[in-house]
C-alpha cells in the first residue's frame, strides 16, 4: 500500500503541474479564462471565479487530481473506502511535498 500511495502521488503531482502550469495544457487554461499576462511561461492570470481559485493554487487543484486515484481504486475493487480516503490523503501529501522539494514552479500555495 505504501508504495501505491508513493507511486500515486508522484504521478498526482505530475498531472498537477502540467495542468498548473506547463505549455501543453495551455488551451485548456484559456478555454477556462486562464489567461498568460507576460513573458514568463509561469505567469498567469487566475480570473476570481471558483475555476480559476482552485487552479491558481496548486494545493487546491493537486488535492482535486489526487481525488482520482481513489475513486479508480475503490470503483475497480482494490482498496477499501477507507483505505481510499487514507490513500486520497497520501497522494495529495507526495504531489505537494515533490512540488516543494522541486521548487521549480511558483506555484501558489494558500
Amino acid at each position: 500500500m505504501l508504495s501505491f500511495a508513493l507511486l500515486s502521488g508522484l504521478a498526482t503531482w505530475r498531472v498537477a503541474s502540467a495542468l498548473h502550469s506547463e505549455w501543453y495544457f495551455s488551451w485548456l487554461r484559456r478555454w477556462l479564462g486562464i489567461d498568460e499576462v507576460g513573458d514568463d511561461w509561469l505567469d498567469w492570470f487566475y480570473p476570481n471565479n471558483f475555476i480559476g481559485k482552485i487552479w491558481g493554487c496548486f494545493m487546491c487543484l493537486a488535492t482535486l487530481v489526487a481525488l482520482v486515484v481513489p475513486i479508480v481504486a475503490i470503483s475497480t475493487g482494490y482498496i477499501s473506502v477507507g483505505r481510499g480516503i487514507l490513500l486520497w490523503l497520501a497522494s495529495a501529501t507526495v504531489a505537494l511535498a515533490a512540488e516543494k522539494w522541486i521548487g521549480r514552479t511558483k506555484a501558489r500555495f494558500l
